[in-house]
């Protein structure tokens, strides 16, 4: 506090209250003798200097008028002191000599005498490798020469952004990307991506981005880019691709890199697809990079890969098999192998790798295979995959619902037992893992199974198979009930006169089965319903099927005089009984689609 007054005091604030000093006193025989001071005595001591240690401190007016510097560390929103400017400012590691002339120069001076390391030159030979980007330089540096303390451990974090990888989890400088240093833009370089929540100080970022030498700019600048492209940040991108056009003709692909993405995050898909496939068909170490994002940007809409793209994809996945890329570039060729439906060649890729799913990307891109497997496969190619590899993408832990959609084609193909050990786990007790054990159940013949995994479900797919198992268990006019009940008239008068439920058939068949029914004499037609007046009526038959479907003989014989006129009867009869099931027989297929038809026609829907 005494410091803060002091130098509010020295410009000219605030006036000092000093007490004025006591005259010494004189007798009127001694005018003007001043009293001597008493002999040896010293002036107290100062107050001694402390640190801070409150979380307070004083600026003045005159400090923040003339721009002087803050006597008090910056801290982050948590309350972290920043890291100072001087200490991540690589511009300022290094001059305009030649790297070779610097190195030598710095390397010469690691040792002193005794064969003993010195400290600081070590840091300032890691200092000058991040300087022209050489991140691994840096860290085999600060390892041989054993430097663990709070710069060395800096000088590490730096060094793996500058070689594209991230700093440790521990490391501070993540949570920085709120201080108005250079911290905020190595924060933002040491995060994988910029939360929402982030509080990011985009003009702290832009400075210290501007003031990197041009080499790392080259080289951070498109990452830097992409996160503030993927958080929205649209305005800061475009400031960093201006300051990365400040340097030579050698950013020309950056700066393209950061123009496409630029327009696919506006919504102008096409100049940015068509700018990535200009930079991907080029030598530029940028190419591989604009080659995933373009297939990548392809595979998000659903629209096919061009083979040009994959061979070329394939092709680099092959030559970068051991780096990092090298796993984006052969996810990259799988997907977009799987996209033209050429599964044959996807899987071929896959297994080119011993252990395909030993990586999370791995891992990720055999999840998405077996997804886009059950979505356009044919069933040959589904079913020769699925058991070629369906222990090895159980035992990655597929999610819930792409566990559904591989049971659910097993299920539909067949193969009961195999969907449900697709669907084990969890997704068994999801709504479409339930209707997929019913189908498992229905595809072994097991109607009791089914109708247990959809019990309590009124849902229309849920009647449709609780129908089927109705009808598998014998119980047709059951599932005639339940297809009403879901809207599907035309198969449920298919169920009505498979049950021989004559007057249901009779109410919403199609018109020449009803026609059939009235020539056989089996019951009286009633006038056709709407859709909704037959599911209002869905339930039990109400109409007693024995005294509806009298004998048509007995109807149509009528009292004769005679024998005679009751032979002439039953051979009319007879002959109606055969036009009738002729007409039966050779009814067209369109017609059993009729009643569906008529009824969405009364509603005023669509069939």
């Amino acid at each position: 506090l005494l410091l803060q007054l002091s130098r509010a005091a020295s410009q000219g604030l605030i006036d000092a209250a000093r007490p004025r000093p006591e005259m010494p006193r004189s007798d009127f025989g001694e005018v003007g003798r001043v009293a001597a001071e008493p002999a040896g005595q010293a002036l107290p001591a100062a107050p001694p200097v402390t640190a801070d240690h409150l979380a307070v401190h004083a600026r003045t007016s005159i400090d923040r008028e003339m721009l002087l510097p803050d006597p008090s560390p910056a801290v982050t929103a948590n309350g972290e002191t920043c890291y100072p400017d001087e200490h991540l400012a690589p511009g300022d590691w290094g001059d305009t000599r030649p790297a070779s002339v610097q190195i030598a120069e710095r390397r010469g001076m690691l040792v002193g005498e005794f064969d003993r390391p010195a400290p600081e030159a070590v840091l300032s030979l890691s200092r000058l490798y991040l300087h022209f980007g050489f991140g691994a330089e840096a860290r085999a540096t600060l390892d041989a020469f054993g430097q663990d303390g709070e710069e060395g451990r800096l000088l590490r974090d730096l060094a793996a952004i500058v070689d594209g990888d991230l700093p440790d989890a521990a490391s501070p400088l993540a949570g920085m990307t709120d201080c108005d240093s250079n911290a905020a833009l190595w924060a933002v370089l040491a995060r994988r991506d910029l939360p929402a929540s982030a509080m990011v100080d985009s003009n702290a970022v832009l400075r210290g981005f501007s003031a990197l030498p041009a080499p790392l700019r080259r080289s951070l600048g498109g990452a830097l880019a992409d996160r503030f492209l993927a958080a929205g940040h649209l305005d800061t991108a475009r400031a960093l691709r201006d300051a990365i056009a400040r340097a030579p003709a050698e950013a020309a692909a950056t700066i393209g890199m950061i123009d496409a993405r630029l327009d696919l995050a506006m919504g102008r898909i096409d100049a940015g697809e068509a700018g990535l496939d200009r930079i991907a068909g080029t030598n530029d170490p940028a190419s591989p990079e604009a080659l995933i994002l373009s297939i990548h940007s392809r595979l998000d809409r659903g629209e096919p890969v061009s083979p040009p793209l994959a061979d070329t994809a394939e092709a680099l996945a092959f030559e970068r098999r051991d780096s990092p890329q090298g796993a984006a570039l052969t996810r990259a060729a799988i997907l977009a192998r799987a996209a033209v439906a050429e599964f044959d060649r996807a899987f071929h890729a896959l297994h080119r790798d011993p252990a395909p799913t030993a990586t999370a990307i791995g891992t990720e891109t055999l999840q998405e295979l077996f997804a886009m497997l059950a979505r356009s496969a044919d069933d040959a190619t589904f079913l020769r995959h699925v058991f070629a590899d369906l222990a090895l993408w159980d035992a990655t832990g597929p999610a819930a619902e792409s566990r559904v959609a591989i049971a659910g084609r097993l299920a539909a193909l067949g193969f009961g037992a195999e969907a449900r050990h697709a669907l084990a786990g969890a997704a068994s007790g999801s709504p479409g893992g339930q209707l997929v054990l019913a189908e498992a159940a229905l595809a072994e013949f097991d109607a009791s199974r089914a109708l247990d995994a959809i019990a309590g479900r009124d849902d229309p797919a849920s009647a449709a198979i609780r129908a089927r198992a109705l009808a598998l268990a014998g119980d047709h006019r059951g599932a005639a009930a339940s297809l009403i009940r879901s809207g599907d008239v035309a198969a449920a008068a298919e169920q009505a006169w498979r049950g021989a439920d004559w007057a249901e058939v009779a109410r919403i068949g199609p018109e020449y089965r009803r026609s059939a029914l009235r020539d056989l004499g089996l019951v009286d037609l009633p006038e056709a319903g709407t859709s909704a007046e037959i599911a209002g009526a869905a339930g039990p038959v109400a109409a007693d099927q024995d005294a509806a479907g009298q004998d048509a003989t007995t109807r149509q014989a009528p009292e004769a005089a005679g024998p005679l006129a009751r032979d002439r009867a039953l051979l009319d009869a007879s002959r109606a009984a055969r036009e009738a099931i002729a007409t039966l027989i050779s009814a067209p297929a369109d017609a059993r689609a009729e009643p569906a038809a008529s009824a969405a026609a009364s509603d005023g829907r669509a069939p």
